[in-house]
C-alpha cells in the first residue's frame, strides 16, 4: 500500500482512471465545490469503478448532506447506477451511497 496525502478538490496527483474504488466517510460536509470534487472523484475512477460514500443525510444532526442533491451531483458528474441506503432513524446511522463510472 502506498499512502499519500491528497484532497478530493484536487487530485492532479493521479492520473485518469487510477482507482478501482473509492471510499469516503464524513468528507461531503467539507467540499466547499461539491461539484468539482465529484468531478474529480469520478475522473479517477476507472470504467466501471465503484465510488461509495458515508454521510448523516437530511433530517440528522448537523453537519448533513442532502440525498437528492448527491444523487444529483454524481448523476451530473457522468457516474450511474446511483444507490442510496437511508436509516429509519435518522439520528442513529449514516446514509450510504454508491455509484458506478
Amino acid at each position: 500500500m502506498h499512502l499519500r496525502l491528497g484532497s478530493s478538490t484536487d487530485l492532479a496527483a493521479w492520473p485518469d482512471a487510477a482507482f478501482d474504488k473509492v471510499y469516503g466517510v464524513h468528507v461531503t460536509y467539507f467540499w466547499r465545490a461539491p461539484q468539482r470534487d465529484v468531478h474529480e472523484v469520478a475522473r479517477v475512477l476507472r470504467p466501471d469503478g465503484l465510488l461509495v460514500l458515508g454521510y448523516w443525510p437530511d433530517g440528522s444532526p448537523p453537519p448533513r448532506t442532502k440525498v437528492a442533491e448527491l444523487e444529483a451531483r454524481l448523476a451530473a458528474a457522468g457516474l450511474r447506477a446511483i444507490r442510496s441506503a437511508r436509516p429509519r432513524d435518522a439520528e442513529a446511522a449514516l446514509a450510504w451511497t454508491a455509484a458506478r463510472r
